[in-house]
């Protein structure tokens, strides 16, 4: 519209000088036929005729001449030929003022949809020029007609320079066939605007890739008469998300052949998105695990205060290491290790978490037989001293929080000098492996047993009702020790001196353990293959 409409302003104003000076050569040629022609023939009306014919093209105030001019000339005339200013010449006087005056109101109208007409077409031409996105109009054939400096900087064009180039001649040559198509469609009047992302051609050959959005307008007959364009510039824009979608299958690839598991979490904790590695690892889809809580998939459904705990570490900036048994989809245990650290988007915001994880059910296996090695007896495969005396601490501090009875066996095997000496020290090895065996087959799976001596085995019972129960396994453990024990110098006959002590509430490790042992002193001060318990001191029989 802009650049078919040119400015009309100064160019009208010319002409309507032009044509008031022309009505006033008019209006003084009535008057002169007026004085020629006999009074029979009135030439009033006419003056006023001549007012009305310029509201046309004429301005109120440029109308006020002509008006004076009407009703002088014509009063003029009356006096000239000699007529009395009667109430009928009076009266139509008056009534051509009435049609002056409509006159008058038809070219204030006419004059001030001129003035917004002429605003409008200001404003539309500003705008256009100084629009930041490109704008361009076109004839019904593709020709360019005008560019916004926008568009002529994104094009690599000279504002000033006369346009003579078609809209195919800056098209990518990939993209014409596209626009040609929707084009028609408009042509064909089935669209009256199309949205298209396409490449321009710079005029240095380089290439801005931009949004376009075309319109038409159109003639009565509805053929298109011209079309306007408006372009925003989105290279940087497709350069980013061409560098996105590399980086992402970059990272797809990465994700999919890793070892290791990747995990985006939500900061409440749900799983945002799970790499495609889940299904090799573990037999899950990723899609799945997508939108559960991380602890859904570990053993005894993780601790909850400890995950919590974990969320907090990660909401402080803080990197958090933890190992967990997960599980795979066929329903066995693994054991993973996870590293999780704080995720923070573009802008640098935290935004929940990224963890990944990796199977270590090997190295597990390894750490554990290792901590079993360190606190087995070699021989016996019962605990050794130092594992047995930490096991005793924490029943201990059990024992103390929650006031369970517990009880620590001493037993020496008797004699067992004489079969090493006689029999030798295979023999020997032979009778405590078998006694350890023994011993274990006689306990609770809560109980402990451990070799802290050549021949000194410590038992150490949990859960028991009262000391009758203590003393009860402990008669049960010298019975099995009776039986015979197969060995290569023939079966041996040994017997064990068993002492028992109960913990008493407040009573020390070092005192519980004490007791026991003075009791299976005892036992052997007694005739050995027995059994004795060593009550509490009466100070702790108070305290109980």
């Amino acid at each position: 519209m802009i650049a078919l409409l040119p400015t009309t302003a100064a160019p009208e104003a010319a002409g309507s000088r032009a044509k008031l000076w022309g009505l006033a050569l008019v209006m003084v040629g009535i008057f002169l036929l007026d004085l020629l022609l006999p009074s029979s023939v009135p030439l009033l009306t006419f003056y006023f005729f001549v007012v009305v014919l310029s509201a046309s093209i004429a301005a109120p105030r440029q109308m006020l001449p002509l008006i004076v001019g009407a009703y002088v000339l014509a009063i003029a005339s009356a006096h000239t030929r000699g007529e009395p200013f009667s109430i009928d010449f009076a009266s139509r006087l008056l009534g051509l003022s009435a049609v002056t005056a409509a006159a008058v109101w038809l070219s204030d109208q006419r004059t001030r949809e001129l003035e917004q007409r002429h605003r409008e077409e200001q404003i539309l031409r500003l705008t256009f020029d100084a629009a930041p996105a490109g704008v361009a109009l076109s004839d019904a054939d593709g020709r360019l007609i005008r560019l916004n400096r926008a568009l002529c900087e994104m094009l690599g064009l000279d504002p000033e320079r006369p346009l003579a180039i078609h809209w195919r001649d800056v098209t990518h040559s990939d993209d014409i066939a596209r626009e040609e198509q929707l084009l028609q469609e408009i042509q064909a009047n089935r669209r009256d605007s199309y949205r298209i992302r396409k490449r321009y051609l710079r005029s240095d050959v380089s290439i801005r890739w931009m949004d376009v959005s075309v319109s038409c307008v159109r003639r009565p007959d509805g053929r298109v008469d011209f079309f306007i364009g408006q372009a925003i510039d989105i290279t940087d824009q497709i350069h980013a998300q061409q560098d996105l979608v590399r980086s992402e299958e970059r990272f797809r690839l990465l994700s999919e052949n890793a070892a290791d598991v990747v995990i985006q979490i939500a900061p409440n904790g749900t799983l945002r998105w799970v790499s495609p590695s889940l299904t090799a690892v573990l037999g899950w889809r990723p899609e799945e695990w997508i939108g559960h809580r991380g602890t859904d998939f570990l053993e005894h459904r993780g601790s909850a205060k400890q995950y919590q705990a974990n969320l907090e570490r990660l909401r402080a900036g803080k990197t958090v290491v933890a190992r967990d048994r997960v599980r795979a989809k066929d329903g066995h245990w693994h054991w993973a290790e996870t590293h999780a650290s704080a995720f923070r988007d573009a802008k640098g915001r935290m935004d929940g978490f990224i963890a990944s994880f990796r199977l270590i059910d090997t190295e597990v296996a390894k750490e554990q037989e290792l901590l079993r090695r360190a606190g087995t007896d070699s021989l016996t495969a019962l605990f050794n001293r130092e594992e047995m005396f930490r096991q005793i601490e924490r029943l201990m501090a059990r024992h103390q929080r929650r006031g369970e009875k517990l009880a620590v066996l001493f037993c020496d095997l008797d004699r067992f000098k004489n079969v090493n000496d006689i029999h030798g020290h295979q023999a020997g090895d032979a009778v405590l492996q078998e006694i350890g065996i023994r011993v274990r087959s006689c306990l609770r799976s809560t109980d402990l047993a451990a070799r802290i001596g050549g021949d000194e085995l410590m038992v150490v019972l949990t859960d028991l009702h009262g000391p009758e129960d203590a003393k009860a396994i402990a008669e049960k453990l010298r019975l099995a020790a009776h039986v015979p024990v197969p060995t290569q110098a023939g079966d041996l006959q040994v017997s064990i001196s068993v002492g028992v002590a109960v913990a008493q509430p407040d009573e020390s490790l070092d005192a519980l353990i004490a007791r026991a042992d003075a009791a299976m002193y005892a036992a052997k001060e007694q005739g050995r293959d027995r059994v004795v318990m060593i009550a509490a001191s009466p100070q702790q029989r108070r305290e109980s």
